[in-house]
């Protein structure tokens, strides 16, 4: 059990999944229910896992550790917020905050704070509903820096939101939020952005909008001044995005790169189970040097990158055989600078699909608040190298043609 939680508390989530299987015939009921529930929460199972919970917490948790039943009631807390049930997420929350604070490290513990402001004002909110009408076709379109691009149909208006993967929940500018009736909650919500800048927003819910045949009902976006999304530096500026929270709604998407999004009304099942999410990110399962690691991938940047656990684990190579360089990144909240190594090529893979990617940045310092665990983030350098990208949330899935 040693090897379980130490994986669980890395949240390396593939190694973690293949040791359970591994080891659950030698664990006890009550321990293979527990692990059973962690590594449903992290592939997508949040109803199977909290089903799993609910059953543990009725027969008893006297026998686990403090940190086991944190484990457990924090699981329940992000089965629920991903279940968009936020009435009973904020009492998990608040559970946590109360009871579990010694438990959980200062930076995890300002999130729960952080993610109490924006519940406390969706506990009224109906689930998040998607409604398939057939097979759907819908364009992507690449604006002036390169970013995929989805037209919305909100209120009778067609607005170009970036398609955007990476980021933990879809948001939109202040302006436009004001021009089709969004009501706004004030929350002061702490996002950080892609190069770890914290900005302050709002949050308010789309009651419908239309991506091609598909319906979208009770959507929650964050609400971000528009001085935010804008990049003066490059003349740039986002409406806003459709984020994973959205996405993984459809079950199954395909991206057909530069072209189209492609949604089946039906699902297939596939059983790679390279898919996991930590919290609400999205995390691969990427081939590097013989390792299985976990990456974010975001079709909403441009470059992928290496991040700090990447450099620690390849330290004594990257010190001896690269200079470290200066850089600027623009994201959410403006331009910040950037020391860190440039490697020159490396072949990274999903499944058996390989591509070689260059002038990698690799971070020696942390990038976020957090601390960071997976060890980069995929971005369109790496797929663009593919025709297509067929994402499977009901199975876990990922794969690359």
């Amino acid at each position: 059990m040693e090897t379980l939680d130490s994986l669980h508390a890395a949240e390396l989530w593939f190694t973690f999944k293949e040791r359970f299987e591994q080891d659950r015939g030698a664990l006890s009921p009550v321990y293979r229910h527990y692990y059973a529930a962690l590594v449903d929460n992290a592939f997508y199972q949040h109803a199977a896992s909290n089903r799993t919970i609910v059953r543990l917490l009725e027969k008893g948790t006297d026998g686990f550790s403090g940190e086991k039943r944190m484990n457990i009631h924090r699981a329940k807390y992000m089965n629920h917020y991903n279940l968009f049930e936020y009435n009973d997420a904020l009492e998990q929350c608040s559970l946590l905050i109360a009871d579990y604070e010694a438990y959980i490290d200062s930076a995890a513990f300002h999130h729960l704070l952080n993610d109490r402001k924006m519940l406390g004002v969706l506990t009224e909110v109906p689930v998040q509903r998607v409604k398939k009408q057939g097979d759907s076709h819908i364009a992507l379109v690449k604006d002036k820096m390169g970013l995929l691009n989805i037209a919305l149909q909100v209120n009778g208006d067609t607005i170009d939101f970036l398609f955007d993967t990476g980021s933990s929940t879809s948001f939109i500018r202040r302006s436009i939020a004001e021009a089709i009736g969004m009501e706004i909650h004030d929350v002061d919500f702490e996002v950080e952005g892609a190069t770890g800048q914290v900005v302050i927003c709002d949050v308010a819910v789309m009651d419908r909008f239309t991506i091609g045949q598909i319906v979208v009902e009770h959507a929650v976006f964050w609400v971000f001044d528009d001085r935010d999304v804008t990049l003066p530096e490059y003349d740039y500026a986002v409406n806003g995005a459709i984020a994973f929270p959205i996405l993984r709604s459809l079950e199954e998407f395909h991206i057909v790169f530069n072209q189209t999004l492609f949604v089946p009304e039906t699902p297939k099942p596939y059983h790679l189970e390279n898919l996991a999410i930590t919290g609400l990110d999205p995390v691969i399962a990427v081939f590097h040097d013989g390792d299985t690691l976990p990456f974010y991938y975001d079709t909403g940047s441009a470059f992928s990158s290496f991040y700090r656990p990447w450099y620690v684990a390849n330290a004594a190579m990257v010190d001896t055989t690269y200079e470290q360089k200066e850089f600027n990144i623009g994201s959410l909240g403006g331009v910040r600078g950037f020391r860190c190594y440039i490697i020159d090529s490396t072949e990274l893979a999903i499944d058996d699909r390989r591509a070689m990617i260059h002038d990698v940045e690799a971070h020696t310092a942390p990038i976020y608040r957090d601390a960071e665990k997976v060890y980069g983030n995929l971005g369109q350098d790496f797929f663009l190298q593919f025709e297509k990208m067929v994402i499977s949330t009901r199975y876990a899935s990922v794969f690359l043609e």
